[in-house]
């Protein structure tokens, strides 16, 4: 199967009275195979509005102005109905004042009806006039499905920009269709001066769906 796409965001700031963001999005090839597999090219065009000098990373200050920008990518991905299945992003282009350079991966294993784990990660190599900086984003599941309408989500992340690492830990118990009960735990270590993590925030939620029908 061959398909293409076509999306068009606007964003409008109400306080500055001008468009802020803009962005064009075009898929011209995209193909589905039998087999469940996904070859497609992107093209992506931007228009970003700083209202205000913007720290885009340590060190480096964004001056307020217009800018515009695009990226081309080519993804690539296997079958989910696989046990084992791999999706693959490349792209290049201008970013800003300079250029920029991604790769992402991801690897999902889905052991069985219970039990499906995934790793994906994802590289930045920005060059702008006002510095270079690159940066990595590293993200993990487990997911568990004790029964159909019992399971235990698990997402830990960590980006070299903030050196932050995170966890969400979500309990979900469907008593019957319409009635949920979630137990959420979020907790984070922030890497300190001595490349040490050190807890940092610990939230801890319940949350329970009722719904009333007459």
């Amino acid at each position: 199967q061959l398909s293409f796409e076509f999306a068009f965001d606007d964003y409008y700031s109400l306080a500055h009275h001008a468009v802020e963001t803009k962005e064009i999005s075009l898929t011209p090839f995209q193909a589905f195979f039998d087999s469940g597999d996904m070859l497609n090219y992107e093209w992506q065009w931007n228009t970003e509005r700083l209202f205000e000098p913007w720290d885009i990373s340590r060190g480096i200050r964004l001056p307020a102005g217009k800018y515009n920008f695009n990226m081309h990518s080519v993804v690539a991905r296997t079958s989910e109905t696989r046990p084992v299945s791999f999706e693959a992003r490349f792209g290049a282009g201008s970013f800003f004042s300079g250029t920029r350079r991604q790769v992402e991966s991801a690897f999902v294993w889905r052991k069985d009806k219970h039990l499906t784990t995934s790793l994906q990660m994802e590289s930045n190599w920005v060059s702008l006039k006002e510095g270079d900086f690159n940066t990595s984003l590293i993200m993990y599941r487990l997911d568990y499905s004790f029964t159909p309408f019992i399971s235990l989500a698990n997402f830990v992340q960590y980006d070299t920009e903030s050196r932050n690492v995170g966890l969400q830990s979500r309990f979900r118990w469907i008593l019957k269709p319409g009635n949920d009960l979630f137990v959420v735990l979020n907790h984070s270590w922030q890497e300190n001066m001595f490349d040490r993590f050190e807890a940092a925030q610990t939230r801890f939620r319940v949350k329970f769906n009722y719904a009333f029908r007459f």
